[in-house]
């Protein structure tokens, strides 16, 4: 996926000093920052609140080592790697706890003594990894990234997974116009019968991410994910990493949606809507409005989720339900975008 950002022209480097900036390092996030902003791209997946959340779901249950780290020339960074190790019972898994690890590379400054540093800072975490080492190349510098050929080197297997992802960058009424002709009088219903609202950081209380956490019990049939669960999301709204987009009828909370953001991307967590009005189009002008207000907020891309067709992926299958559900995002406009997904089951292999 090639994003057209805006660079800085004449980035003055230092006298040449690469080297490797660990997780706890206090510089670490703030190169995180300015690589994110100069290639235009961060999964909302990895930013540093949406690793807490993670991170609080595994302790106890394993040890987490944050083995996260950038290479920078002098004070530019170059390159990151997002990754933790996960040691339990069954081994030490190096992923980012849920969800696989990231690479994110600045394709005009990088150059191979910077990746050369960072796959020997690499290899260094991954042969203690003896239970899978788990990666996602979400090509956003339009090509496979270093990182992928190295372990697909090592043997690794390359699995694809497809994703709808909207380009916010055109005005709203060319974004207006990709979408699915049926959807636009559903939208327009919705807008008039549910005046979706967004809350944010400044307007989010527990009292309606409670009601939103009722609902997604409801429409589920059973509670999926545990209150604390739902509590750690709205501290990733609070750290204005993420909203939600609610509907009502009267004062009544019908549809709902969780949406992650990081300064780039925005991502579309999970929703809800009344079961008993399934038969209405709730749900249209909700992902609607998280679309426009992801543009608002300056997000230049929104992934929709997981495209899916009846064998595809074919492991493991998919429902009917998956496939409608999936059907229904790709009538918002966008693309399809392949992202990799490459395991290797030791560096030792």
């Amino acid at each position: 996926m090639t994003n057209p950002v805006d660079r800085t022209a004449n980035i003055e480097m230092p006298q040449s000093m690469i080297h490797c900036v660990q997780a706890h390092e206090n510089s670490f996030w703030n190169s995180i920052g300015i690589l994110a902003n100069r290639t235009g791209w961060m999964s909302p997946r990895h930013t540093a609140s949406a690793l807490h959340y993670y991170r609080e779901q595994y302790e106890g249950s394993c040890t987490i080592e944050d083995c996260s780290f950038t290479i920078n020339d002098g004070d530019t960074p170059l390159i990151a790697i997002i990754a933790q190790r996960l040691d339990s019972d069954a081994g030490k898994t190096l992923a980012s706890f849920n969800n696989a690890m990231i690479c994110i590379e600045d394709p005009e400054l990088s150059h191979a003594k910077a990746r050369s540093l960072c796959i020997e800072q690499f290899d260094l975490i991954a042969k203690q990894a003896d239970n899978g080492i788990r990666f996602r190349d979400e090509l956003p510098n339009g090509e496979m990234s270093f990182l992928s050929r190295h372990l697909l080197a090592y043997g690794a297997s390359l699995d694809t997974t497809l994703n709808r992802v909207i380009d916010l960058k055109p005005d709203e009424s060319d974004l207006k116009r990709n979408i699915r002709k049926r959807y636009k009088s559903f939208i327009n219903w919705g807008n008039r019968e549910l005046q979706p609202i967004v809350l944010d950081s400044e307007k989010l209380t527990w009292s309606e991410m409670d009601v939103f956490r009722n609902l997604h019990a409801e429409a589920a049939g059973r509670q999926t994910r545990t209150e604390e669960s739902w509590r750690r999301q709205q501290s990733i709204v609070e750290a204005g990493e993420g909203f939600v987009v609610a509907g009502h009828i009267g004062d009544e909370l019908v549809s709902a949606g969780m949406f992650f953001t990081s300064k780039h991307n925005c991502y579309y967590g999970s929703s809800a809507s009344r079961r008993d009005l399934f038969e209405k189009p709730l749900f249209h002008s909700v992902l609607w409005k998280a679309i426009l207000h992801a543009k608002a907020m300056g997000c230049t891309w929104f992934d929709v989720g997981e495209e899916i067709y009846p064998n595809q992926p074919a492991h493991p299958a998919r429902s009917d339900k998956d496939v409608n559900i999936s059907a229904f995002k790709t009538g918002f406009g966008g693309s399809t975008i392949p992202y990799l997904d490459i395991m290797l089951e030791n560096m030792e292999q």
